[in-house]
């Protein structure tokens, strides 16, 4: 797969085309009511070939993961373009995120078909894991918008980011220690935590951040910076290029926000050394994994001489591989002003429409869905849930305000259809 160089479009006319279609989101969106409350949610799962619900018995039919995903989506989409329709949903969604806060700072997860919160499943007990700091992501961009007449849940979502805060801070208030891992060294706090759970907690400190700035939390996304730095390895000449692990010595692409965090703490909180070390990754590993098809993890040891890696697989391919590389690629641009970062997002972006492994569009604009994976060279997932489209849309509203990277994107879409 090679990487295009170079933008050819007509600003009067490509721009002109709109990438965003919200039809299927729409779809999964739904209320219901628990007691005398009304929340908003999202449907986890919806199956080819009729896309209808399908409720897990096990899991649940809507949960807090695809909420945030969707309350990020409409917090950022709405200072773009605001409408009551986002002010609606984004009030609705983020009384679902309330409501299935564990009164600890963290959150269950997934919501049974009876409306009970699931409080047992591995992936839905109250702890300290991704479901939570989604949220957290969450209710921080909603704090990040202007939302009249909700003065109510804003103070409601302030004290529950307060609890959240609270808990980051007594995490991270452990003695320090290097962790070994096939040689490869991490701090133990990021060991603990996760690199990859981490980043969620600096982005969401850096939105508090922003919007109120204080020197508990500047040391927070500081500690937490600092640690994913010491997961990156490799540079322009070795493997893996810069990259950053996700947990422990493995690295997997799904969720790996670790360059983003760093590059928009290093815009947040004015800190070059971690720009550039979150632009090292974009620069060299990136275009690593476009020339490859893409990878979906893989394990670091240390050899003798050298770091090695074992475990590699390239399946299943999913939009959430691909949301955190487009962030990361755009943010680079916009703090660097280099077209290169932004023709690197497009090339990354244009796995949606085509230019993967399969050579298979994954996001259809006629419906807004996202198919949910690539699971083979030539297979793909056709299933569309919340995740997939949630994360497609995100990328798209990214894009959209980037000119280059979409006319790159429009330049293809139109090749494409003509041949």
């Amino acid at each position: 797969m090679e990487i295009t160089s170079a933008y050819h479009f007509s600003h009067d006319t490509e721009l002109s085309g709109r990438l965003i279609n919200t039809a299927h989101l729409d779809d999964l969106y739904r209320e219901i009511t628990i007691g005398k409350q009304k929340l908003g949610v999202i449907e986890i799962y919806q199956n080819a070939p009729d896309y209808k619900l399908i409720y897990d018995n096990n899991e649940g039919f809507t949960c807090v993961d695809d909420v945030a995903r969707a309350v990020v989506y409409y917090c950022r989409r709405n200072r773009l373009e605001p409408s009551l329709d986002k002010l609606y949903k984004i009030e609705y969604l983020t009384k679902f995120l309330l409501h299935m806060n564990s009164g600890n700072g963290y959150f269950y997860n997934f919501l049974l078909p009876d409306y009970s919160i699931n409080k047992t499943h591995i992936n839905s007990v109250a702890k300290p894991n991704f479901w939570t700091w989604r949220a957290f992501w969450a209710l921080t961009e909603m704090r990040l918008n202007q939302l009249p007449g909700m003065s109510t849940l804003i103070e409601e979502t302030n004290q529950v980011l307060d609890e959240i805060v609270n808990n980051i801070h007594n995490l991270l208030n452990v003695k320090y220690e290097l962790n070994e891992y096939d040689g490869i060294i991490i701090p133990n706090y990021i060991a603990k935590i996760g690199a990859d759970q981490s980043a969620l907690m600096i982005i969401g400190l850096c939105n508090l951040y922003t919007i109120k700035p204080d020197s508990d939390k500047k040391r927070m996304i500081e500690m937490l910076c600092k640690g994913l730095m010491m997961t990156q390895y490799g540079d322009y000449y070795s493997f893996p290029y810069g990259a950053f692990l996700s947990w422990k010595n493995m690295w997997h692409a799904w969720g790996n926000y670790q360059s983003y965090a760093l590059l928009y703490a290093g815009r947040t909180i004015k800190n070059d050394e971690f720009v550039e070390s979150g632009a090292k990754e974009v620069k060299y590993f990136y275009p690593f994994l476009i020339r490859t098809n893409y990878l979906c993890q893989f394990k670091l040891i240390k050899g003798e001489s050298r770091v090695e890696y074992t475990k590699k697989t390239q399946f299943p391919q999913i939009a959430y591989d691909i949301r955190p590389m487009v962030f990361a690629s755009i943010e680079a641009f916009k703090l660097t002003g280099n077209e290169k970062y932004a023709i690197l997002a497009a090339n990354i972006a244009l796995w949606l429409f085509g230019r993967n492994v399969a050579s298979k569009k994954m996001y259809d604009l006629e419906t807004g869905r996202c198919f949910d994976g690539i699971d083979a060279e030539n297979r793909i997932n056709q299933n569309s849930g919340a995740e997939s489209t949630i994360e497609a849309l995100l990328i798209l509203n990214e894009i959209e305000q980037v000119p280059i990277v979409k006319g790159i994107v429009l330049n293809y879409i139109q090749e494409r259809n003509d041949n």
